[in-house]
């Protein structure tokens, strides 16, 4: 556990004004965009992440597993040893092997390259494990939302939890910074919050009137972006946490991401809308006409990739 006392610094503010095809629509910069069905048992899809290899993985909570697109168009599908177990995010962990969480019975699982799946209890009850980043010290971490702490587990599956200073301030999103420290956005009180390897917290408050923040990326700009939904903006944030901007969205943002092409990428599913943002100079670009309500999305090698909000349909940018 953290024994530091945490830092609060306030941020000051500058305005800043699967694989076949079923559609195909032509976009800026010669990429294109492809959406299609996913297969019957991988329908309620909710997470998706890109493998270095650019193999897709996703978590599928309603059948209780993680499957593996391949780039070849395989399947591979891996059932969570246990029942109902509510698998979440997925990531690709610099370890090699694919981690997940599984908010309804407090633990996360890891998947190694033969196929073998290990699960990992949280020790603090009822955490609910949601989002994962792959830290620099090659530990996993993962949000624990329902007890206001952030753990970190080892390659071995050994977890140390880390407590949050503000009360009941419900971690959601979490990467790993530019800086290479953890970023976390804290859905309640419109924090961000930082975290060495070795857990110490500092939270740093965005501008009242943009809301809270769910999730969170690093730019390639050197500043942590992280989505806003209540205030329908992106924002960004120097890593001191001194300086943030802000950027209008045509909607509610749900899931952002850092493409291969050095743009933030962000999914608009009420509108339908998938948006690039470039970080130089905050320029909005709609990409293609999405026809499935994007929801989760991730970058991977040349590509884009994002599921639709109903979890039966994939979505994929291909970057030339």
């Amino acid at each position: 556990m953290s024994s530091a006392r945490p830092v609060r610094l306030r941020a000051r503010t500058l305005p800043l004004s699967i694989l076949a095809a079923l559609t195909a629509a032509q976009v800026a910069l010669g990429a294109s965009v492809k959406e299609s069905d996913l297969p019957p048992t991988l329908e309620g899809a909710t997470e998706v992440t890109v493998a270095p290899d650019g193999s897709i993985w996703m978590t599928v909570g309603p059948a209780n597993k993680v499957a593996q697109l391949n780039t070849d168009g395989k399947v591979r599908e891996f059932l969570v040893p246990t029942e109902h177990a509510g698998p979440h995010d997925v990531i690709v962990a610099s370890d090699g092997n694919v981690w997940f969480s599984m908010r309804s019975v407090n633990k996360v699982g890891r998947i190694q390259p033969n196929g073998s799946v290990t699960e990992f209890p949280i020790p603090t009850p009822n955490a609910s494990p949601d989002m994962l980043a792959s830290g620099k010290d090659g530990n996993v971490w993962c949000t624990l939302t329902s007890a206001n702490k952030v753990a970190r587990i080892t390659p071995a599956g050994e977890v140390t939890e880390f407590a949050l200073p503000s009360f009941g301030s419900q971690p959601a999103g979490i990467a790993l910074g530019p800086d290479g420290f953890i970023w976390v956005a804290l859905k309640v009180g419109g924090k961000l919050a930082r975290i060495s390897m070795e857990g110490t917290v500092t939270e740093y408050k965005i501008s009242g009137e943009n809301g809270s923040p769910e999730d969170v990326v690093p730019g390639p700009d050197g500043n942590v972006w992280f989505s806003l939904p209540q205030a329908s903006r992106v924002g960004r944030m120097s890593p001191d946490g001194t300086t943030a901007a802000y950027i209008d969205l045509p909607g509610m943002p749900s899931s952002i991401a850092r493409g291969p092409d050095g743009r933030i990428w962000v999914t608009l599913p009420i509108q339908g809308k998938l948006i690039a943002v470039t970080p130089g100079n905050g320029k909005l670009e709609e990409v293609g006409k999405p026809k499935i309500g994007p929801a989760s999305v991730a970058g991977g090698p040349g590509v884009i990739v994002y599921l639709s909000a109903s979890g039966d349909k994939i979505g994929r940018v291909t970057l030339k």
